[in-house]
């Protein structure tokens, strides 16, 4: 028997070259693909937030504040932050100051400037 010549074997190479490397590619990502998922799930987790700022206490004027704030999601990350502006004059927290989405405002990124006005509160003292 005679040997090939050398353009028969690399055409046979390339050849196969075509048709078994796609086959084992294939195989490959078939063998890693699974419908059921591994692990234990758990489940979301608030994220952390820090305001770095806030307005001077006592004071009864006009003011422009800039506020920076900064966060970490262990399980995740941050899409944006949100933030709501009461009119609580009297002076103490009221929950409905806060209450319906329509109260919040998004922001996406790391700072905003704000002009307040501090009222003066009633001595509950008097």
């Amino acid at each position: 028997m005679s040997p090939e010549p050398s353009f028969l074997s690399r055409k046979r190479s390339k050849l196969a070259a075509a048709v078994v490397l796609p086959a084992l590619l294939a195989a490959l990502l078939l063998s890693g693909c699974s419908e059921t998922q591994k692990g234990i799930h758990k489940p979301n987790q608030p994220p952390n937030v820090w305001l770095s700022s806030a307005p001077p206490e006592g004071t009864t004027e006009v003011y422009t504040v800039s506020l920076y704030w900064g966060g970490w999601d262990p399980d995740g990350e941050i899409a944006y932050y949100e933030y709501v502006i009461t009119n609580n004059g009297d002076g103490p927290f009221c929950s409905d100051d806060t209450t319906g989405r329509d109260k919040w405002n998004k922001v996406y990124g790391n700072d905003s400037t704000f002009l307040f006005t501090a009222d003066e509160l009633a001595d509950t003292n008097a």
